[in-house]
C-alpha cells in the first residue's frame, strides 16, 4: 500500500490549461491599477495555478471527483 497525502483529482489536460489560464489571469491583474478586484483576480489565479501544478484541487474532493483509474482500481 503507497501512502500519500492526497490523490491527484484533475486530469493533465485540465492541469496545464489551469495552470495558464490561472498565470493570465495573474498578468492581467498586474497589468492594471491596483484595486480590490485586481488583487482577488490575482489571488483567485494564483490559487487556479496551484492546484494546476499540484493535481489536486480541495473543490473537486469535497465533491467527491477521482480519476477514472483511480475509482475501478486499475493501475495498482
Amino acid at each position: 500500500m503507497r501512502a500519500s497525502v492526497y490523490r491527484k483529482n484533475i486530469r493533465q489536460w485540465e492541469q496545464w490549461s489551469r495552470i495558464v489560464l490561472g498565470l493570465a489571469m495573474v498578468v492581467a491583474a498586474l497589468a492594471v491599477p491596483s484595486t480590490l478586484g485586481t488583487v482577488l483576480l490575482a489571488v483567485g489565479g494564483l490559487g487556479l495555478a496551484v492546484t494546476g501544478v499540484v493535481g489536486w484541487c480541495p473543490a473537486c474532493a469535497m465533491v467527491g471527483r477521482r480519476l477514472e483509474r483511480e475509482a475501478t482500481g486499475a493501475g495498482r
